[in-house]
């Protein structure tokens, strides 16, 4: 290790930051999606989405920009809870998988409670879809999700 940085943070949690030289853990090259840069910032410019979730024993709903081809298709494959916060990762199917055409992408969403009681996503980041299996969930793909025809 190089260095070790304490970061205070006041939401009942310490950050401890210590940087590193090496880029593989046992021997086990890392692998990353980096989102840098390039992004946007606005206002939803389009209809909104409700996802209903279930989580810890409650039912939350989590409304969401209608900005995918087909929104049916969205699969939440993880979720966590801290305070009006709540973390999703999701797919987006395209269409069905052939061989070695992964047709669909990650979705990360950030959502703030509102005063309402739902949440609204505020951070919106898509990413490859090969992600997915470095986070040990599934590629997507429309044979993941019943009832859901071709287009």
């Amino acid at each position: 290790m190089r260095e070790t940085v304490e970061k205070p943070v006041d939401q009942g949690f310490k950050a401890v930051v210590k940087l590193a030289s090496a880029s593989s853990i046992d021997g086990r090259e890392l692998w990353i999606d980096i989102h840098r840069r390039k992004h946007e910032y606005g206002p939803y410019l389009s209809d909104l989405i409700s996802v209903e979730l279930e989580l810890d024993g409650k039912r939350l709903t989590i409304r969401l920009p209608d900005v995918l081809r087909n929104s049916r298709r969205i699969e939440v494959q993880a979720a966590s809870e801290a305070g009006d916060l709540i973390f999703l990762v999701a797919s987006h199917a395209l269409r069905a998988r052939e061989q070695h055409n992964d047709e669909g992408r990650g979705i990360l969403i950030a959502a703030r409670k509102q005063k309402d009681g739902t949440y609204a996503a505020v951070i919106w980041h898509e990413f490859f879809p090969q992600t997915l299996e470095l986070l040990g969930l599934r590629l997507p793909s429309v044979d993941n999700l019943p009832g859901v025809e071709e287009s």
